[in-house]
């Protein structure tokens, strides 16, 4: 009887409390960092998605895109190329170079496959080396220079005239000096690389200058020289190092480039750029003091203040703005 009763009564206790301890759900309030953990995560799926779907259109419309590149490529192979007006080439050659974005939407994979270029101060141009000369286009395809190399088909006399003697290359160039500083490579004799991915692209460019090692050094002939700038894996210690790099060259920014970016005419949010005083700030990448001189106190400001002077839109901008 006794355990009877004791087994009741703990009933009963057990009915009450699990009767107390029944929350009402309407009075359950939110934690107060618990929508800024909802923003962070969907401002980082949005900006992962809008990478994506960057790669997604890039091969989509790449025959539309590259479309001009391979055009190019064609009419410097063929003699008629010498008929054409400087008119008819300023427009073939406007706006055929790959240009970046300000690195303000950081995607979550830079620090594991993003490669990081160190950059000089100097003209953005299109080197075109066929039949015996080597060009240099700007980025309005206006031709700024032609001039005798040692590039594939950019030399007079001997086989570089010769057919499938040719090379195209994005380069920074000091006009003053004749020094090329090679981003990256379009073609290289009888090869393209203009539907390759960067990464590939990077490779190729290096294996050939290592070959090729004289294009560095000026002869009797020709003073032009070509270099491959300092590179690394975008992480920030990678960066740093590469920052501290003692080179030859006044430093403009650093461009990155994703892995698989195929080398196609105007802006692609697949390659960022940032001034080397906004590294700390955008990327948390410590740079010497010599990169702070005349610097403004803030990248961003900066960079909103440069968009609306320019009439500049990211892309990225516009396909978030689309959603």
């Amino acid at each position: 009887r006794f355990c009877s009763k004791m087994e009741s009564e703990l009933d009963a206790l057990t009915e009450s409390l699990g009767g107390a301890l029944q929350v009402d759900q309407n009075s359950l309030g939110e934690h107060p960092r618990f929508s800024q953990f909802k923003n962070a995560a969907k401002a980082s799926e949005q900006q992962a998605r809008r990478r994506v779907e960057a790669l997604d259109r890039q091969r989509s419309a790449r025959e539309d895109k590259l479309d001009r590149i391979r055009k190019i490529v064609e009419i410097e192979e063929e003699e008629e190329n010498d008929s054409m007006t400087s008119e008819e080439t300023r427009r073939l050659y406007d706006g055929a170079l790959m240009t970046s974005e300000w690195l303000i939407d950081i995607p979550d994979e830079l620090t594991h496959s993003w490669m990081s270029v160190m950059i000089p101060v100097g003209k953005r141009s299109l080197v075109v080396a066929n039949r015996g000369v080597t060009k240099v286009y700007n980025k309005g395809g206006r031709l700024l220079r032609s001039v005798d190399t040692r590039l594939p088909g950019g030399g007079r006399g001997g086989p570089g005239r010769a057919k499938g003697h040719s090379c195209m290359l994005d380069c920074i160039v000091n006009l003053d000096k004749l020094q090329f500083f090679i981003l990256d490579v379009i073609q290289w004799n009888d090869m393209t690389f203009y539907e390759s991915p960067f990464d590939l692209r990077r490779f190729y460019l290096n294996s050939r200058m290592e070959e090729n090692m004289q294009l560095s050094h000026t002869t009797a002939k020709s003073r032009a020289t070509f270099h491959v700038l300092p590179s690394c894996v975008a992480t920030p210690e990678s960066i740093s190092t590469m920052m501290n790099t003692s080179v030859d060259f006044t430093v403009d920014g650093v461009l990155f480039y994703h892995p698989e970016v195929l080398y196609t005419p105007g802006q692609s949010p697949l390659v960022g750029w940032l001034k080397p005083w906004m590294l700390p700030e955008i990327l948390n990448v410590t740079v010497p003091e010599k990169f702070f001189s005349a610097a403004p106190s803030s990248a961003r400001k900066y960079i909103e203040q440069f968009n609306a002077a320019n009439n500049f839109t990211s892309q990225v901008k516009k396909s978030q703005m689309a959603e």
